[in-house]
């Protein structure tokens, strides 16, 4: 809330009279916040206004007040991601999306949802994502996903406990109009594991740009592109997956130590990724040193900036020779030896040389010049 806003809810209140404003908030807290707030159009996620820009046939429609040119090329990247448009144009499955009252996400997910037999489901999962959290307390036990065990409240018709009833009663309601719109069917009869294997499929089709890795094994602290930091919250119920899409979530903290807390996230597998968007990955085969000094290979495979798959190979008969030289080359600022060119025995054969007469012979310089020709 902006300055001006906070002036003009105090006028709003005293309309019929004078009187006396008491806001809930210090002195500091009102000077911190901006004295305006900027356009709609400068602070809106863009791809659904885009996506309805393309399905009347005029992406590059004149504004009278334009959004910032990087939110709009996201808008484009994510909706190509989407599969909803390419080649500048609105794809069938863009148009299909138009008709659903949802964010093109959201439609992604519906649509991959009725491919894998799941549509009725995919229906629930757009609504929850869209209504906010239904399950208000941490999960108990671990799972495959947030999104998933939310279904399963919406569809066991839950009360309490926990649950959020207002936000169940819109995702329920949500959920119905979604269905009716995208004339989605009943569910498939699939056994537990493969109805949540393609539901969380389903979901991760929608967040692609979202595409998450935990640090270590069985740590909270995430790998996401466009963010040095960010976590799972506690109360998220995805325990053991290695690699996940971020739902839902918040930027925490001011501008110097901003982090990402993921609120809601969903398991999504490698396989998942190739068949949803194979043409997303990037490869990387490259040689560097390892904390030991030692030479390996590396190959890595990347989606939407976050490596998903790594080899490390260390076999001498594996390694580029050229690749191999170079790496170490580059690499000898940071070798082991410079930790130890003060060491006491280092300093008396300097000592030595200087008495020779030759005070360069082992300068750092000459070290680095002579592994360079070795290399």
């Amino acid at each position: 809330v902006s300055q001006a806003s906070v002036e003009q809810r105090a006028g709003r209140a005293g309309r019929l009279g004078p009187g006396v404003c008491i806001r809930l908030f210090d002195q500091g807290d009102y000077q911190s916040r901006p004295p305006q707030l900027p356009p709609e159009v400068e602070r809106s996620e863009l791809s659904s206004a885009l996506l309805f820009l393309h399905g009347i046939g005029e992406p590059e429609l004149p504004w009278f007040e334009p959004p910032r040119a990087a939110a709009w090329q996201a808008a484009a990247e994510l909706l190509s991601r989407l599969g909803f448009a390419a080649g500048g144009g609105i794809t069938e499955s863009g148009r299909r999306a138009l008709a659903l009252p949802t964010h093109p996400r959201l439609a992604r997910v519906i649509e991959v949802g009725c491919e894998l037999g799941v549509g009725a489901s995919a229906c629930l999962a757009a609504a929850a994502i869209d209504s906010g959290p239904v399950r208000v307390v941490p999960a108990e036990v671990g799972s495959e996903s947030d999104i998933v065990d939310e279904v399963e409240l919406l569809r066991e018709g839950r009360r309490g406990g926990g649950v959020d009833g207002r936000a169940a009663r819109e995702a329920r309601q949500l959920g119905r109009q979604l269905q009716a719109a995208s004339s989605a069917g009943d569910d498939r009869e699939l056994d537990d594991d493969s109805w949540t294997r393609a539901l969380c499929k389903a979901i991760a089709a929608g967040f692609l740009d979202r595409v998450c890795r935990r640090r270590q094994p069985g740590a909270v602290a995430l790998v996401i592109a466009g963010m040095r930091n960010a976590a799972l919250a506690p109360g998220s119920a995805v325990h053991d997956a290695e690699l996940m899409v971020a739902v839902d979530g918040a930027v925490l903290g001011a501008a110097g130590g901003r982090r990402l807390e993921v609120r809601r996230a969903s398991a999504v597998e490698l396989d998942w990724l190739i068949d949803l968007d194979a043409d997303g990955f990037e490869d990387a085969d490259v040689h560097e040193l390892d904390d030991g000094g030692r030479v390996r290979r590396v190959r890595r495979l990347s989606y939407a900036g976050v490596v998903v798959d790594e080899e490390v190979i260390t076999d001498p008969k594996q390694l580029d020779g050229r690749a191999a030289s170079r790496a170490l080359l580059e690499g000898l600022p940071e070798l082991p030896w410079r930790a130890c060119r003060d060491h006491e025995s280092v300093e008396r054969l300097r000592y030595r040389l200087q008495l020779l007469g030759e005070p360069d012979a082992l300068s750092d310089q000459v070290i680095e010049e002579t592994l360079g020709e070795a290399c």
